[in-house]
């Protein structure tokens, strides 16, 4: 949660399960929800107005998601990546090479969007 001119907003949740079909819900929908959840919450005008950007990591099982999400006239949230695996696959070892560059990607945005305050500003 960073805090901007004194206005709190969201740029990572995360939703975690078991397995894929565990659960009441799909993982990415629950996050996507979550996100929702908060924007819709907060009765700040400047929020309500504001794009809110924020990364969705979902985790089912032994996989990994990243989604992106916004806030304009509607929500709109979407899947940045495949599932990707969190276990070393014989036959593909590469795919542990893409959950490290995807993970090292979103730990620089983060750091970016912290460090140089990547935001609207709110104009009353």
């Amino acid at each position: 949660v960073s805090q901007v001119a004194k206005i709190a907003s969201v740029s990572l949740i995360g939703e975690m399960k078991n397995e894929i079909s565990e659960g009441s819900g799909c993982p990415y929908i629950q996050a996507c929800a979550s996100y929702a959840k908060q924007i819709g919450a907060n009765t700040n005008s400047a929020i309500q107005k504001g794009l809110n950007p924020a990364f969705i990591i979902y985790i089912a099982g032994p996989y990994l998601g990243v989604a992106g999400a916004v806030f304009g006239n509607d929500f709109t949230m979407k899947p940045l990546t495949s599932m990707l695996p969190l276990l070393y696959l014989k036959n593909a070892p590469e795919m542990m090479m893409v959950t490290v560059h995807t993970l090292a990607a979103l730990k620089l945005v983060l750091q970016t969007y912290q460090t140089q305050k990547l935001y609207i500003d709110y104009f009353f």
